[in-house]
């Protein structure tokens, strides 16, 4: 089975199916894609009809559609036969404790790495980044707390902006960087739906009411994304933007730029995909080795 989600990103458009073929028509006219050769169906789309034919023909091919209202997962229609995926969630529900903290590890160190990387990029003859470089490469437990300090501490050395605290409520810079994370976060959810991973199953995050615990942990090592995009834009106007419409445009750009992973350059919500169907492998075979957080070791952050 593929695991290759379509993203049904356009304005308005029709959705519908005919000879097993998934068939999006739009004003620019029609795109047609064999079912089987897809693992679920994204839709972003603002005005999106969707025909019962698609419904009946992705249920029989056993393939989930999700639903999206402004970028979030609010709906996944499932087909009758499995109303989830049985033998992956049983597998996730009861991943052992030594599992899980080895899955953990890997996301918090891959967070770490792309935090000292980031910070290497900014400013890289700051005696924090390389003190932050020799330490995000150690083997230390619980280390995610003194990585952040590093990466913040360069963060407000390189914007300027010395008084900077990630308390809630604080600030200029906060309301800029949860609204990168939500994105993000958004983006975590649909390609965990579209993989077949229950998002209410964590790893390093605990599960509360309406909460996506899964989806917390595995969008750790891609928030230095949005932070470099959000320091250069501080960096180049001098200060922090009036509101937001200039990072829109900014991580309208992150979406689309490419990220090395396994030989591969990807798309930002291509490389989202992967990243979470090798933590679907990992789960599957019970081999945390398996799985591989994206590392931003090869990237030029500037493009």
């Amino acid at each position: 089975m593929s695991y290759h989600s379509v993203d049904v990103n356009c304005v308005s458009g029709k959705l519908t199916a005919k000879n097993n073929q998934l068939v999006l028509t739009t004003q620019e006219g029609k795109k047609s894609l064999p079912i089987e050769d897809i693992s679920s169906v994204i839709v972003n789309g603002f005005d999106i009809s969707i025909h019962k034919q698609l419904l009946v023909e992705m249920g029989n091919a056993g393939k989930p559609l999700i639903i999206c209202d402004k970028y979030k997962p609010v709906s996944i229609l499932l087909p009758a036969s499995r109303s989830t995926d049985t033998l992956l969630t049983r597998k996730l529900a009861t991943l052992s404790k030594k599992m899980q903290a080895a899955l953990w590890k890997s996301l918090i160190q891959a967070k770490c790495e792309n935090q000292s990387a980031l910070c290497e990029h900014l400013l890289p003859n700051s005696e924090k980044t390389k003190l932050f470089a020799t330490f995000s490469k150690s083997k230390r437990t619980n280390k995610e707390g003194t990585c952040a300090k590093y990466h913040w501490a360069v963060f407000r050395e390189y914007t300027g902006i010395s008084d900077f605290s990630r308390e809630r409520g604080t600030g200029k810079v906060n309301p800029f960087l949860d609204y990168g994370y939500a994105l993000l976060l958004n983006l975590v959810l649909q390609k965990l739906l579209a993989v077949g991973l229950d998002p209410q199953f964590g790893l390093g995050h605990a599960l509360r009411e309406r909460s996506a615990p899964l989806a917390y942990d595995v969008i750790e090592p891609f928030r230095p994304i949005v932070d470099y995009h959000l320091a250069h834009l501080i960096n180049e106007h001098g200060e922090v933007p009036d509101d937001l419409g200039l990072f829109k445009e900014t991580l309208a750009n992150a979406l689309e730029r490419k990220y090395f992973y396994k030989n591969r350059n990807l798309d930002l919500a291509s490389l989202v995909e992967a990243t979470c169907a090798s933590l679907r492998k990992s789960i599957m075979t019970s081999n945390p080795r398996v799985f591989q957080p994206w590392t931003a070791k090869s990237l030029k952050w500037d493009g």
